[in-house]
């Protein structure tokens, strides 16, 4: 897979069509999803060579919380039609590699279950 045209297929080809459809919609007009991927289109990554990577740490706080990473989980509902675990799974995942996770308040399973993954 090379870029998120080929995650959103094989998410196509994997799940129900109506869990897809859901996942792939957009609020109102779809104004916002066009302004997004624009946006991540436009990001370009220079790599730098050369340097001393021995000890390189991306480590940052959000939210007076600390955190091994500065990617974090945005709250996504209805994770039930992706996963049995759900939100638990990714809570785990992200307890795991030290990010944040933000949890929607249309979650599928009970939050003391989220809570019980230990993710920030």
């Amino acid at each position: 897979m090379s870029d998120i045209t080929d995650f959103e297929e094989r998410a196509r080809a994997l799940l129900p069509p109506h869990i897809s459809a859901y996942y792939s919609a957009a609020a109102g007009s779809g104004v916002g999803l066009g302004e997004g991927t624009a946006d991540w289109s436009a990001v370009r990554f220079r790599p730098r060579v050369l340097r001393d990577v021995g000890s390189v740490s991306v480590a940052t706080t959000v939210l007076g919380t600390s955190l091994r990473t500065p990617i974090l989980v945005a709250p996504m509902a209805q994770q039930l039609g992706a996963h049995p675990e759900a939100e638990v799974a990714m809570g785990r995942a992200v307890a795991a590699t030290g990010s944040l996770l933000g949890v929607s308040t249309n979650t599928g399973v009970p939050f003391a279950a989220i809570v019980g993954t230990a993710a920030p």
